[in-house]
C-alpha cells in the first residue's frame, strides 16, 4: 500500500473517534483504528452512515470527529520552547 494510499478517513471505534488523514504526518495504527474510506472529504453524516452500514459501531450517532495527536518529538520541542519562554520571562522581571 503507497502513502497516499493510506490516505482518507479512519475510525477509532472504542472511542467513536473518526479522523481525516490527508498527510503524511500521522497514520493511525491497527488496531486500535480502522480504515473506513478513502474519501477524505465525506461529510460526518455519510460516515456515521458507513460505519453503521458496515455494523463497526453500536451508535453511529455517538461518531464525533478528533484530531491528530502530536508527535513525541513535536510534544518535546514544544516542552523546550515553553520552559525557555518561561525562563526569559522571569529573567525579565527581575
Amino acid at each position: 500500500m503507497t502513502l497516499h494510499q493510506k490516505f482518507g478517513i479512519y475510525l477509532n471505534a472504542k472511542k467513536n473517534q473518526v479522523v481525516r488523514i490527508n498527510s503524511p504526518y500521522w497514520i493511525p495504527e491497527a488496531p486500535e483504528w480502522a480504515f473506513l474510506t478513502p474519501e477524505v472529504n465525506m461529510t460526518l453524516l455519510k460516515i456515521r452512515e458507513l460505519a453503521k452500514e458496515k455494523k463497526l459501531v453500536a451508535d453511529a450517532e455517538k461518531v464525533q470527529w478528533t484530531s491528530i495527536p502530536p508527535k513525541p518529538e513535536d510534544l518535546a520541542r514544544w516542552d523546550a520552547e515553553d520552559k525557555e519562554k518561561k525562563a526569559k520571562e522571569a529573567q525579565g522581571k527581575k
